[in-house]
């Protein structure tokens, strides 16, 4: 009987590897580099680089970002500032040259005037996208519960990323939370996405005027997040990891941000929650809303999308998340998603804004 030989089989989680990364690296290259190849050919003699000047634009972006931790703090901040500026007019220059590819097979218009057109409109974009992500803006939401006794005012932020933007941001943040006159403050996640952010860059937030809630995101997971953990509290934070705690006139949840979908249903149902109370659970991302309801949670405040920040970049993160921004009701329970107050990658925001959110909750009178 002849013995026939078997390769071994691929782990399952090496496949979902090869194919994440197999796509990731073809749209990559698609975005940062098919954009200036095209432009190259428009312009025919202007310019003329070859295969190796191509890779490196591909390639330094990503050494960068995986070699950032090797690099002084200064010398990877604005490294980093470069390559992320660079992928941002990247993008804005694909989205336009998808838009100019039909245009350009019916009319054919002077291929040199079309490539500068093409850059002075992606100039412009970005240009316009780097002054907007310097605003900050308020939202106020004006909400009732029937659950929550007397009134309360709350803000949210999010997704403020201080590593990828400089700590004198948090500046602002502060001098804007603070004059909304909050009960509470609540920091849903990614606050900090680089490693080794020190106390004292962090100490404005130490300037809060309201007891601040704080759950993690993605990107502190990615770096030094017990560090960040204690340099919090340090600073008089509330950090919630996966528990519960007990205010005047809520009950406060807190779970750590995961890729499991499950994730939420999973800790609530560890978690001992007063059915009576006005429950406000703080989660990084917009997952795990009919689990929150399932669990009577009454107002649940995520961030991580960013609306897109660049659009149509919003299309895309529309695929995963099905909530990409603002209020959402299912059953007992409403969902806010914040489009983020700082920015991550690219300092750009096009067809998003950054935002400070305010909540006026309305609920019983006091009794006499």
């Amino acid at each position: 009987m002849l013995k026939t030989s078997r390769r071994p089989a691929i782990p399952r989680r090496s496949t979902r590897a090869i194919k994440f990364w197999g796509i990731f690296l073809s749209v990559y290259a698609l975005v940062m580099i098919y954009p200036w190849v095209r432009i190259d050919m428009l312009m025919g003699v202007a310019w003329q680089p070859g295969p190796v000047t191509y890779a490196l634009m591909g390639a330094v972006p990503l050494l960068v970002r995986f070699t950032r931790e090797c690099l002084p703090r200064l010398v990877a901040r604005w490294l980093l500032l470069l390559c992320m500026t660079w992928l941002g007019l990247s993008f804005i220059l694909f989205v336009f040259l998808v838009l100019f590819e039909p245009f350009n097979l019916i009319l054919s218009p002077n291929p040199l005037h079309a490539a500068w057109t093409l850059l002075g409109a992606t100039a412009l974009s970005a240009a316009s996208g780097a002054i907007n992500a310097q605003l900050i803006g308020t939202k106020t939401l004006r909400l009732h519960f029937q659950k929550l006794r007397g009134n309360l005012r709350v803000v949210q932020i999010s997704d403020v990323h201080i590593g990828s933007r400089r700590p004198g941001l948090l500046r602002r943040i502060v001098k804007k939370t603070n004059a909304l006159q909050p009960d509470y403050i609540m920091i849903t996640g990614d606050l900090i996405d680089l490693p080794h952010i020190e106390v004292d860059e962090l100490r404005p937030l130490g300037e809060f005027e309201a007891p601040v809630f704080y759950v993690i995101g993605n990107h502190e997971r990615y770096i030094d997040l017990d560090e960040i953990d204690a340099r919090l509290r340090q600073l008089g934070f509330t950090v919630l990891r996966n528990e519960e705690t007990a205010t005047r006139q809520f009950q406060m949840i807190g779970i750590d941000d995961a890729d499991d979908a499950a994730q939420v249903g999973t800790q609530l149902s560890q978690l001992d929650l007063d059915r009576e109370a006005f429950k406000i659970l703080l989660y990084h991302r917009p997952a795990g809303l009919e689990a929150a309801a399932e669990h009577g949670i009454d107002l649940m405040l995520t961030g991580h999308t960013h609306a897109g920040q660049i659009m149509p970049f919003n299309l895309v993160v529309k695929r995963v998340f099905v909530h990409l921004r603002g209020l959402v009701t299912h059953g007992p329970t409403t969902l806010y998603v914040s489009p983020g107050t700082g920015t991550w990658g690219p300092v750009m925001r096009l067809g998003s804004r950054s935002e400070i959110t305010c909540f006026e909750l309305s609920g019983q009178s006091h009794p006499e």
